[in-house]
């Protein structure tokens, strides 16, 4: 998605690229043009089908053009007709285009060098990836969405989803497992004895998170207008203290063991990611040892992570003097012939460069 954010995206006077690379990819208009890359095959999947999975951007920009077909109307007006309006989120749309519409829209925010905090007016565009989360909202209107899903498809009495979909939605075909499991949007967790769904996603001068208990009809979002918030830490905050327990304490299930890997070179070396059209790999991690430890140097962060082991090829990766449970970047590698050839953080996966 990168390439298409690049070609179609206002950028603010003083805004830098990630690579100037990125001025010489080809330019991605449409939905046709990633269906022409995906055919031409110039790249390397992960594995067979369903063996891994990394989130990716082309396959939910294919959706939306399945769901304009599937449905007769754009995929704008759908949404509009079959969830907006119904659940009563007047505030709410599908692309930025649609920010015209409404009174009292705000600037994105974004932190710079020194903690200098800018506003800008030019949103983050990128055509053809409208399905990937471009929606426009409010933080009342997202949890009425949550509550609807935390109540199986059901709003204040009327059926907003047939009860088939919800299911998939929730996941209901997928075990619950320790280390979480991404369905169909959502990340399904065990959280204190409950099933906890969540979502997070962030472009320029945006953080949001949702987040509901299944069952309970319980939700809750958190937006943001500036870049960069963990808002996921934010609102599970909350559902801890609704759990009665201290908002602080992590909402995953890892331990760190108090001994480490015994094998750590196996992880060490660099690994990036690459999205359709891209020539390079994007973001690089690199892994190494540093005063004796397993640390990693993460994209745009100018302090490095203490990998703390959590058994099983995971790790927590923490700056110096936090807390790993705590405030720890979950990742795991993924071993081949005793290396490492790739490592998820979040929902991708990074590739061994």
């Amino acid at each position: 998605m990168l390439h298409s954010l690049a070609a179609h995206t206002v950028r603010d006077p003083d805004e830098k690229r990630d690579t100037d690379v990125l001025d010489d990819l080809l330019k991605v208009d449409t939905v046709e043009d990633i269906i022409d890359y995906i055919n031409a095959g110039d790249y390397e999947t992960l594995g067979q089908p369903g063996e891994y999975m990394s989130y990716c951007n082309d396959g939910y920009a294919i959706l939306s053009s399945i769901v304009d077909m599937a449905a007769g109307v754009d995929m704008e007006t759908y949404l509009q007709e079959k969830l907006f309006r119904p659940l009563g989120m007047s505030r709410s749309a599908l692309g930025f285009d649609r920010l015209k519409d409404f009174e009292n829209v705000t600037q994105v925010f974004s932190k710079g060098e020194k903690d200098v905090i800018t506003a800008s007016d030019n949103w983050s565009i990128a055509p053809p990836y409208r399905g990937c989360g471009w929606i426009i909202s409010t933080s009342r209107d997202m949890v009425k969405y949550y509550q609807m899903l935390a109540q199986g498809g059901v709003h204040e009495g009327h059926r907003i989803l047939p009860q088939a979909v919800a299911e998939r939605i929730l996941g209901n075909d997928f075990a619950t497992v320790k280390t979480g499991i991404y369905t169909y949007g959502l990340t399904k967790t065990p959280y204190r004895d409950e099933v906890l769904f969540t979502h997070s996603g962030g472009l320029k001068g945006v953080s949001s998170a949702g987040a509901f208990l299944k069952d309970r009809g319980v939700a809750g979002t958190v937006l943001t207008n500036l870049g960069g918030v963990d808002a996921m830490r934010i609102l599970m905050g909350a559902f801890n203290v609704l759990k009665e327990v201290d908002p602080d304490a992590p909402a995953h299930n890892f331990t760190v063991s108090a001994d480490g890997p015994q094998e750590p070179w196996v992880y060490q070396g660099f690994f990036g990611q690459r999205e359709s059209g891209l020539p390079i790999y994007t973001n690089p991690v690199k892994i190494a040892m540093e005063k004796g430890q397993l640390t990693a140097r993460m994209p745009k962060e100018e302090e490095i992570r203490y990998l703390h082991f959590c058994g099983e090829n995971r790790f927590m990766a923490a700056k110096e003097g936090d807390n790993p449970l705590r405030e720890g970047l979950l990742m795991r590698f993924f071993v081949r012939d005793d290396m490492a050839w790739a490592v998820q953080i979040g929902s991708r996966m990074y590739q061994r460069i």
